[in-house]
């Protein structure tokens, strides 16, 4: 059922152009719906992973989707992309990508 909300919700972000909602409305309206159908089937569950759910990652969530939403707004996403999209026919993308993810989250800790 997890798997269904999810695909769910991806596909209505995806549909964006579509019906004009942002995507971080559409993950809002999905959490919610969750947790209200949650609710419905298991109280307590829903009690107990309120309780114990981490919740300083809330405010990155919150925080990375309002930058995500502002830099599509402002087009920087846009020129983002096409600096990149020359370098998105070739297979080395994916591996300098890596490469570049772990250095920095190496260089972090």
């Amino acid at each position: 059922f997890c798997l269904v909300r999810v695909l769910t919700a991806t596909l209505i972000c995806a549909l964006e152009s579509v019906h004009g909602l942002p995507v971080y409305l559409v993950v809002l309206i999905m959490g919610a719906c969750s947790i209200v159908v949650d609710g419905l089937i298991d109280a307590a569950f829903v009690a107990d992973t309120l309780r114990h759910m981490p919740w300083e990652l809330f405010s990155f969530v919150t925080g990375f989707l309002v930058l995500a939403e502002a830099m599509s707004v402002t087009g920087i996403s846009l020129a983002l992309a096409s600096v990149f999209l020359p370098l998105a026919h070739t297979k080395s993308v994916a591996y300098v990508s890596g490469f570049a993810t772990v250095l920095v989250c190496n260089l972090n800790e």
